[in-house]
């Protein structure tokens, strides 16, 4: 009985641990500020203030709690915006946004808000390669290995899943540009036959994602 209460969904629960007093007034000192720039930013956004300081604003927010979907719909109108455009090309912007994703999906696997500006920032990237269609698989390369890994660790992470599934179809595109026999229609072949396992509970929904990738670019 106590090792069932200590674990859930197959996965163990950890110990808490208390921390000293210093530490606790460190973290209470952080969640202050935190506070204080999130309501910047939803005044700034709410005054549709689009601007270089505003986004590095983002980014520091972001970094201290990457569960904000508000920030993150902030920072797509930013890059959307053309405001930065001065100071760095589209596909430097989007490249460098994909490693700040990194920091988040270190922190948290499981939200929907990271997971949903992955996607948009990946399609971005996958539209900026135009008909270089090496350049197109790299950036979806990236997103199924990264997929691949995280499965490893957490099977159950729908959200990789469906990830996963918008990447193939995305792949599934590549092979409309380049042909049958082109590099994208060799990583879709591997891809259905050697993709990661899927346990036997979780078996029917990855099936159903891998059958229909169409659908997940349609959407």
């Amino acid at each position: 009985a106590a090792a069932a209460s200590r674990a859930m969904h197959g996965r163990v629960k950890k110990d808490v641990v208390e921390l000293p007093a210093e530490e606790l007034e460190k973290q209470r000192e952080q969640v202050r500020t935190a506070r204080a720039l999130f309501g910047k930013l939803l005044d700034l956004r709410q005054a549709r203030t689009y601007s270089q300081q505003t986004f590095d604003m983002t980014s520091k927010a972001l970094q201290f709690h990457p569960e904000f979907p508000t920030i993150w719909g902030y920072r797509r109108e930013i890059l959307t915006s053309g405001v930065l455009a001065e100071t760095a090309e589209p596909k430097g912007l989007f490249e460098a946004e994909m490693k700040l994703l990194e920091k988040a999906l270190r922190r948290t696997q499981k939200v929907y808000s990271i997971w949903f500006h992955r996607k948009w920032t990946v399609e971005r990237l996958f539209e900026l390669c135009g008909s270089d269609v090496v350049a197109a698989k790299k950036v979806l390369d990236v997103e199924l290995e990264l997929c691949g890994r995280l499965l490893e660790v957490d099977e159950r992470n729908f959200h990789c899943w469906n990830h996963r599934a918008h990447a193939m179809g995305l792949m599934l595109r590549l092979i409309s540009r380049s042909g049958s026999d082109g590099p994208a229609a060799d990583v879709v072949g591997e891809e259905k036959i050697g993709g990661p396992p899927a346990p036997a509970a979780e078996a029917a929904p990855a099936a159903a994602a891998e059958a229909a990738p169409a659908a997940a670019v349609a959407a």
